[in-house]
C-alpha cells in the first residue's frame, strides 16, 4: 500500500537532489587541479587584489566556464536522448546511435576545414546543427515503411549515415592544415578544455531553445507512447510532434558537439538510467535526464583533469569507456520494451 507514495515521492526527489549534488560536485571541481583553491582565496576574491592574484584568475577564467559548460552539454546530450528515445519510441535511440552526433561532428569538421567565409565560432555551432538536423530527418525518413516508424530500420539507417559522416570527416581531415587537424582531432576526441564564457552563452542559447522545445512536447510524448496510430486517433498532431522534437533535440545536440566534440553515450544511457528510476513520464524524465547528464559529464571532466594531471584524459574516452557495458547490458536485456 506504501510503495505507490515512496515511488511518487521519489519521483519528486530525484532531479532536486541530482541538482543539488551537481552543485556540491561543482564546488569541489572548481577547487581542485593543477592550481589548487583555498576557502581563503575564494574569500579573497572579494577585494580588488584577491581578484587579481593567479587563482583568481583560474577560478574565474578557466573552472568556473568549464563547469557551466559541461552542465550544459551534459543536460542537452542527456535531454535530447530522452526527446529521440520518446520519440522513436525505442530505449536504444541515442544521438549516437541514430547518427545525429556523427551527423553534427562532419557539420562542424565542414566550418572548420572548409574555406567557407569568415571563421567563426558561431559558425561551427550553425553548421553543427544543420549537420545534425539533416542526419536525423534522413534517419526518420529512411525509418518510414507504409506511414509507420520501423525502429530496426531507424537504427540500421543511423548506423548507416553514421558510416557517410565519417567519411566525410575522414576525407576533410586528409585536406586539412596541421593546425586545423591537431585542433580538429582533440575536438572529436572530446574535451571541454577551451570553454571560455563566450562558448557558454552560446550554448546556453542554443541548449536552452532546444530543451525548451522539448519540455513543451513533454506531453504529447506521453500520449505518442502509446503508438502513432492511437495517438493520431486522439488528436495529437504527429507530424508538429515529429518536427518539435527533431528540431529541439539537434539543437540541443548540434552547438553542444561543437563546442565539446564527440561525447558519447550520454543521450543512450542517462535516459534509460532515469526512466528505471521514476518511470516512462517524460514530463519527469526530462528534467531529470538533463540533471543527471550534468552531474555524469561535470563528474567525468573533473576525472579527465586529474586522474592524470598536469595532462588530461580526453572526456570522450571515459564516457565511451563508461557507456560500453551498460550498451552491452541494455543488448542484453530479454524485453524489448519501455521498463
Amino acid at each position: 500500500m506504501n510503495a505507490l507514495p515512496q515511488a511518487r515521492w521519489g519521483q519528486r526527489l530525484l532531479t532536486p537532489l541530482l541538482v543539488l549534488g551537481t552543485a556540491a560536485l561543482a564546488v569541489v571541481s572548481a577547487t581542485q587541479g593543477a592550481v589548487e583553491i583555498t576557502l581563503a582565496d575564494l574569500w579573497a576574491m572579494g577585494t580588488e587584489e584577491g581578484r587579481a592574484a593567479i587563482p583568481a584568475q583560474v577560478f574565474l577564467e578557466i573552472r568556473l566556464p568549464r563547469i557551466a559548460l559541461a552542465v550544459l552539454v551534459g543536460a542537452g546530450l542527456a535531454g535530447a536522448g530522452a526527446g529521440f528515445q520518446g520519440l522513436f519510441r525505442n530505449p536504444l535511440a541515442s544521438p549516437s546511435l541514430l547518427g545525429v552526433a556523427a551527423g553534427a561532428s562532419a557539420g562542424a569538421a565542414i566550418a572548420i576545414v572548409l574555406p567557407i567565409g569568415a571563421y567563426l565560432p558561431a559558425r561551427v555551432a550553425l553548421f553543427a546543427f544543420i549537420g545534425a538536423l539533416g542526419t536525423s530527418a534522413m534517419v526518420l525518413r529512411l525509418g518510414r515503411v507504409q506511414g509507420q516508424t520501423d525502429t530496426a530500420r531507424v537504427l540500421l539507417a543511423g548506423v548507416a549515415l553514421t558510416a557517410a559522416a565519417s567519411a566525410v570527416v575522414g576525407t576533410l581531415t586528409l585536406l586539412a592544415t596541421d593546425t586545423q587537424l591537431r585542433s580538429y582531432t582533440f575536438w572529436i576526441l572530446g574535451s571541454l578544455g577551451g570553454a571560455t564564457w563566450g562558448s557558454v552563452l552560446g550554448v546556453a542559447t542554443g541548449v536552452g531553445a532546444g530543451l525548451g522545445l522539448l519540455f513543451l512536447q513533454a506531453a504529447s510524448l506521453d500520449v505518442f507512447a502509446l503508438g502513432e496510430e492511437v495517438a493520431g486517433h486522439v488528436g495529437l498532431r504527429v507530424q508538429r510532434l515529429t518536427l518539435f522534437v527533431l528540431v529541439g533535440a539537434s539543437l540541443a545536440v548540434g552547438v553542444s558537439v561543437a563546442v565539446s566534440g564527440m561525447i558519447g553515450f550520454l543521450g543512450l544511457a542517462v535516459p534509460h538510467l532515469v526512466r528505471l528510476m521514476i518511470g516512462p513520464s517524460h514530463k519527469r524524465l526530462i528534467p531529470a535526464s538533463c540533471a543527471l547528464g550534468s552531474f555524469l559529464l561535470l563528474a567525468a571532466d573533473t576525472l579527465a583533469r586529474l586522474v592524470a594531471a598536469p595532462t588530461e584524459v580526453p572526456i570522450g574516452i571515459l564516457t565511451t569507456a563508461l557507456g560500453v557495458p551498460f550498451f552491452v547490458w541494455l543488448l542484453r536485456r530479454r524485453r524489448a520494451q519501455w521498463v
